[in-house]
């Protein structure tokens, strides 16, 4: 199953859902990939604690490299890796400009990191799940995400601006299957993220997004706010690894167990 976790709002915990639910399943004994398309390359960094890994996404989009060749493993067991870096912040303008063509047909920018994983290269099926960790905006990059997902994990801080653009980001999904005429990405749920359990404003707006896209689709789970997120990050670890003990690791943990609930597939172990 491959997931994009993708807000077009930055800020809202993308990279922390991506590292640590990937974390969590993999010690459930789950095969995890975790991509990054995001230029900050935080993902990298916190999963490989190297913001410099030699081959990254850029190869695999731009330069034809084998994903085999640029899958590196993370310090987490069971989770493996396709780093990002610096390097790739055009990439963007690349996808509009550039074009290649399939074996049979013309590969549309947006198709390009499909083609590149799922076809040309079997990589993808090597994993039970696969995250997508997304950049904050909704450019080439993002849709070329869209594109290729199963599902969309769209994490939110209940406050305006996160919620519209999650509104906006349901509607670029919807324009991607419609455009390609096909079923593809489902929403698998909307997470809440660094939640301040006594601020009655946030509680306002959390109360809000069930109704802005049906209650089935919001994660029970709340991700909370916490200063030990921050200490994580200056680590370079998962929080869920750093202090798996922390209320906020916890709030992960029980993610990670709604998310199997929801999606759980056969171990490719």
């Amino acid at each position: 199953m491959i997931v994009a976790i993708v807000n077009e709002k930055g800020g809202v915990g993308k990279t922390h859902t991506a590292v640590n639910l990937a974390s969590v399943i993999a010690m459930k004994g789950y095969k995890v990939l975790v991509v990054d398309l995001d230029a900050a390359a935080k993902a990298s960094l916190i999963l490989t604690q190297n913001e410099n890994n030699k081959k990254t996404i850029k190869d695999i989009l731009f330069d034809k490299a084998d994903p085999a060749d640029v899958v590196i493993p993370s310090q987490v067991p069971g989770v493996d890796i396709i780093p990002s870096s610096k390097a790739f912040y055009q990439a963007d303008t690349r996808l509009s400009n550039e074009q290649i063509e399939g074996a049979d047909s013309i590969i549309y920018p947006e198709e390009r990191l499909s083609y590149a994983l799922t076809v040309t290269s079997n990589i993808t099926e090597q994993y039970d799940y696969v995250f997508l960790d997304c950049p904050a905006k909704l450019d080439k990059v993002t849709l070329n995400a869209i594109y290729m997902a199963d599902r969309a994990i769209i994490p939110v801080f209940p406050t305006r601006w996160p919620l519209e653009g999650m509104m906006t980001t349901l509607t670029k999904i919807e324009q991607v299957n419609n455009r390609h005429a096909r079923n593809g990405i489902k929403l698998d749920g909307v997470i809440i993220s660094s939640f301040k359990t006594r601020a009655n404003i946030l509680k306002a707006c959390i109360s809000s997004v069930p109704d802005l896209v049906g209650e089935e689709r919001v994660y029970k789970t709340t991700i909370r706010d916490a200063a030990v997120i921050g200490e994580s990050e200056w680590e370079n670890l998962p929080v869920v690894m750093y202090a798996p003990k922390s209320a906020i690791a916890q709030d992960y943990f029980r993610f990670g167990d709604e998310f199997i609930q929801r999606n759980e597939v056969t171990t490719n172990g």
